[in-house]
């Protein structure tokens, strides 16, 4: 017989046995689980592009669908009857092939170059990742010919520059619309670095009308340059700046143009060719190299920052830092570091001073103009400009010559009768850098000159008009319209009208109140009313038990009092 005890026994002995095989079973669905994860071949590549712009060769890229689990890719080629297999197949190392240091909108962006390859011949091209599992399925098919024609240059900057890289750094997407807009040449060159050819009519001029074009095209990329996408860039960076109307608001990165300048010893200030410059160190190109970094992300790409001994690594972390500041729109802290004075103010002669002493006239052109608005704005670029070049009056154009909005738009005078006139304008389409607050209307006739007593103000910027009252009918009068904001008012738009005597504009009316304890109703329009008001006072009458009198009405200004 079984005690109590040796029954407490075997049950717990068959407790702990059921747990040992639950734990058994658990541990053999966990190796299964990673036996058939481990089994697991990568995702086919996504995003293959194939482009042919160098003489027998074929530049391949792609994106990954699987980059955790890839170890690494196949390339392979095909031309006519061929079939797919390893005698025309490059193995590839992810680690290597990272075109980008940045994150893209495609994700990681890998790249290889098939070479002996021969010009004319359409080769069929596909990737295929890999791990120790095996391959994955090969990805879509994609055919390229190559040839020495750059025919493809901006299908390439469009798809693997622009588009990749736009929503981290819009500035690109203004620039390549500009370079669309404006059919500017963007072509590749036998030659080892890149260029762009400006042309202006004259250094004034430029603050306008410099445009990136030349003889030669407007953007030319060196053919055999080892990291085109940096070219590019570089290329890019140079046109945004100095091609002066791509960006609404440019300032901040002028302002990094200015820290590369700043840079140099002061006694290669006035330098003006670029080999006269230490080594490498020509700012407007260390600024586009910058650029190149910050959206590319490969600092030992940029030629200019590697050769310019005054680039030194603590200095590549400071330029890259005001970069970064700059092509985000806002200001850099080395602006205050460098300018700021005890008070914490900037000293804004010091800047235009500087701004003056950039050697290059296109650089100190492009500062000036895309300076405008910084510290408050400047009211004209040319005078602004004359003084940069040494032949202006204004000393310092943000201080001396604050800007204020130009002229309104669509003005236009209406008579109304009574002399009467309806003035209405549209906002100017530039408010000199700061926010309108209102409107001057001001009028006069015959020798008359504008004065205070024959000035109105409009502050509500919903509502573009103003009726002037009061003035000699048939008479010829000169109305001006100006907007002003907080430097000042701006430039006076003008218009001839003639009030009438006759009311041709029916009045409003916008209450009527009924007075119980007199009892009178009020009835208040919108405007004053007189015999040769719409309605006239005359017209009305007040109706008591079916019998009308004209008694009992009194006028007053816009308001209509009815007795019964």
């Amino acid at each position: 017989m079984l005690t109590r005890r040796s029954r407490r026994h075997r049950l717990w002995r068959r407790v702990a046995l059921a747990l040992s095989v639950a734990v058994s079973i658990a541990t053999l669905l966990a190796s299964a689980s990673g036996a058939f994860a481990q089994t697991d071949v990568p995702g086919a590549p996504t995003g293959v592009a194939v482009y042919t712009y160098k003489s027998e060769q074929l530049e391949v890229r792609w994106s990954s669908s699987d980059e955790a689990s890839t170890t690494s890719f196949k390339i392979q080629w095909k031309s006519g009857s061929e079939e797919f297999d390893s005698s025309r197949q490059l193995t590839n190392d992810p680690a290597t092939s990272i075109e980008s240091d940045q994150s893209t909108s495609a994700g990681e962006r890998y790249v290889e170059i098939i070479t002996g390859l021969t010009d004319g011949t359409a080769y069929t091209m596909r990737v295929i990742a890999t791990n120790s599992n095996g391959d994955s399925e090969p990805s879509g098919e994609l055919t390229g010919t190559p040839q020495s024609d750059p025919g493809q240059v901006k299908e390439f900057i469009e798809n693997e520059v622009v588009e990749l890289f736009e929503d981290s750094y819009p500035w690109l997407r203004e620039t390549w619309d500009y370079i669309e807009t404006e059919s500017i040449p963007v072509e590749f060159f036998k030659g080892t670095g890149g260029s762009i050819d400006r042309s202006c009519d004259t250094v004034e001029m430029s603050l306008t009308k410099c445009r990136a074009q030349g003889p030669f095209g407007g953007v030319r990329l060196g053919r055999y340059y080892p990291a085109p996408i940096h070219l590019i860039v570089h290329e890019l960076a140079q046109v945004y700046t100095l091609a002066n109307g791509v960006s609404a608001e440019p300032g901040p990165l002028a302002l990094a143009l200015l820290y590369f300048y700043d840079l140099l010893p002061r006694e290669y200030a006035l330098l003006i060719h670029r080999d006269l410059f230490p080594t490498g160190c020509v700012p407007n190109e260390l600024y586009a190299d910058g650029l190149s970094a910050l959206t590319h992300g490969n600092r030992d790409e940029l030629n200019y920052w590697r050769s310019c001994d005054l680039v030194t690594d603590t200095v590549a972390d400071e330029a890259l830092a005001v970069v970064r500041s700059a092509a985000a729109g806002e200001v850099p802290s080395w602006l205050a570091d460098t300018y700021g004075d005890g008070d914490g103010d900037l000293d804004l002669d010091l800047i235009w001073a500087d701004v003056k002493a950039i050697s290059n006239p296109d650089d100190r052109a492009a500062a000036v103009y895309q300076l405008r608005n910084t510290f408050g704005g400047y009211c004209d670029n040319q005078k602004a400009t004359q003084s940069a070049f040494g032949s202006g009056v204004t000393r310092n154009p943000w201080r001396d010559g604050r800007c204020v909005p130009e002229a309104p738009t669509s003005v236009s005078a209406s008579a109304i009768g009574s002399g009467k006139l309806t003035v209405s304008w549209q906002e100017p389409p530039y408010d000199g850098g700061s926010p309108i607050e209102g409107y001057r209307i001001q009028w006069k006739s015959g020798t008359q000159e504008y004065s205070a007593s024959r000035r109105a103000v409009v502050t509500d910027l919903t509502d573009l008009q103003h009726t002037i009252s009061g003035l000699p009918s048939d008479t010829a009068h000169t109305i001006g319209v100006l907007a002003y904001n907080h430097n000042g008012d701006g430039a006076v738009a003008e218009i001839t009208a003639t009030p009438t005597a006759t009311d041709t504009t029916t009045a409003t009316l916008l209450t009527a109140r009924l007075d119980r304890e007199h009892p009178q109703l009020h009835l208040t329009w919108n405007e004053a009313l007189d015999e040769s008001s719409v309605p006239a006072a005359s017209a009305f009458t007040v109706s008591v038990n079916g019998a009308s009198r004209s008694h009992g009405v009194n006028v007053l200004g816009n308001v209509v009092t009815l007795d019964s």
